[in-house]
């Protein structure tokens, strides 16, 4: 393995933990399925670009491709946003119509570009789908550029992210302004969706999100524990996605990520269950058993003193 392919392993598993670490409280926020809709909302953008330059009405290159892929995305957002004011949309339902038409979108004009000009269609599903060999070292610093900066951010913020995710009703009468926490989770997540395309792949990214935060969540009893297992299981995904793309295999780097994680997450739930195997046994012969209250509520109080805002009251 060459240097420039331990160079892209390298960023490649940089970004799987910002997005593991991003996806806790992505998921404690209930964004995950908004994402959703914004990574097949991306996939219109995507192929317009392509239909386009089919047409001669520009050149493809990497940065039309993201444009138009974070364009149809930033349009999605607002959508939803804007249905979820109406009084009888459900959230559930203003992203389920959104992602649906999206993803329709983008499928007819994929359709219409085969048409057009097949020959443009070719290294698109890369961007769908990803492809870590078909990388450049600027996107792959762009990877790591990413995961330093949304890595410092979540440093940076931990305590009105964690009561954001935890109690933002307290947050909110204690000043913290809750409207810039949940623009900051969608921006970062934007972000990781925009240097994502040509790795990862739009379908595939909310896997990158939501799976190693769920691995974190379905083990950790505290949130710094959640935090750095979520980031190491989207690191390893990564790394072992990347090398087997990177072996001439042809697999798609983006399914094959989300297949570790489904395997990693399946060992986590195995090793679960033989832990509360173990605290029933114990429970049995007199020992005192542990908590048995849900995470979320574990998680608040023993981070409670970490994430009181300066000048606040308990």
């Amino acid at each position: 393995m060459s240097l420039i392919d331990l160079l892209l392993l390298f960023a490649l598993a940089s970004f799987g933990a910002a997005s593991g670490a991003l996806g806790v409280f992505l998921t404690l926020r209930g964004r995950t399925l908004v994402v959703d809709a914004m990574s097949h909302a991306a996939l219109p953008g995507i192929a317009l670009v392509g239909l386009m330059a089919g047409l001669g009405l520009l050149a493809r290159s990497g940065f039309a491709l993201v444009t138009g892929a974070l364009a149809f995305a930033g349009l999605a957002a607002v959508m939803i946003l804007g249905l979820r004011r109406h009084p009888r949309v459900s959230e559930d339902s203003a992203m389920a119509l959104v992602l649906s038409s999206f993803f329709g979108l983008g499928v007819m004009l994929f359709g219409w570009l085969q048409l057009v000009d097949s020959s443009q269609s070719l290294g698109l599903t890369s961007f769908a789908l990803g492809q870590v060999a078909t990388m450049s070292l600027s996107e792959a610093w762009s990877l790591l550029a990413v995961a330093v900066l949304v890595t410092a951010v979540i440093w940076a913020g931990y305590r009105g992210l964690c009561l954001l995710v935890f109690d933002a009703d307290y947050a909110a009468t204690t000043g913290w302004p809750l409207a810039r926490l949940d623009a900051l989770l969608m921006g970062l997540a934007t972000l990781l969706l925009a240097v994502g395309l040509r790795s990862v792949g739009a379908i595939m990214l909310l896997g990158l999100v939501a799976g190693p935060a769920l691995i974190g969540l379905a083990w950790a009893k505290r949130m710094p524990q959640a935090l750095g297992l979520a980031a190491a299981s989207g690191a390893l995904a990564c790394l072992v996605g990347g090398t087997i793309s990177l072996k001439g295999t042809q697999a798609p780097t983006g399914p094959t990520i989300i297949l570790t994680l489904a395997a990693l997450f399946a060992l986590v739930l195995a090793a679960r269950a033989l832990r509360q195997a173990g605290t029933g046994a114990g429970r049995q012969s007199g020992k005192p058993a542990r908590d048995p209250r849900g995470l979320a509520r574990r998680l608040v109080r023993a981070s409670a003193d970490k994430i009181k805002p300066e000048g606040g009251q308990a």
